[in-house]
């Protein structure tokens, strides 16, 4: 198996169920792995990618793809690269607003995708930042998977 290294703007592919795709953005390289983007679009050919690129983030923040798992050791098969979006520009600027947090409760810090550490920070402000570690295929399902079923209990409600 060929040995993938990602790239900023390159786009993801990934089974979420037999012949049924997520897509994802590559925005940055991370000491952990790779800053993605999961779009809030689904499809059924790897090729409606371009599809997703229009669609709006499924999660508020990026996640950390662990990228050796998938790419490297291929311990699935279901991710690919299958585009790459040529004008996508992240800039220092915007590495500096994506943080995650880390530590244990009274020392937690947030870090940007910048690799900049900020010390010192409330339990109550890390509430709102994501965990910095991997996500591996299953923890990435599983995420979608908790979105997707949250919506479907909000949505029988309104009915």
């Amino acid at each position: 198996m060929k040995k993938i290294k990602l790239k900023e703007g390159d786009i993801l592919s990934f089974e979420i169920a037999p012949q049924l795709f997520g897509f994802a953005k590559v925005l940055a390289k991370v000491k952990l792995g790779d800053a993605i983007e999961v779009y809030d679009y689904f499809g059924t050919c790897q090729n409606d990618y371009k599809k997703a690129l229009i669609s709006l983030p499924l999660f508020e923040q990026p996640i950390i793809l662990d990228g050796y798992s998938i790419f490297w050791k291929r311990v699935v098969n279901n991710w690919d690269v299958v585009g790459r979006d040529e004008n996508f520009r992240f800039t220092e600027m915007d590495r500096a607003k994506v943080k995650f947090k880390y530590g244990v409760p009274g020392l937690f810090k947030l870090i940007d995708l910048n690799g900049v550490s900020y010390p010192n920070v409330s339990q109550e402000e890390t509430v709102k930042y994501p965990d910095y570690s991997p996500y591996n295929n299953q923890a990435v399902l599983r995420r979608i998977n908790f979105l997707l079923d949250k919506r479907k209990i909000k949505d029988k409600k309104n009915w």
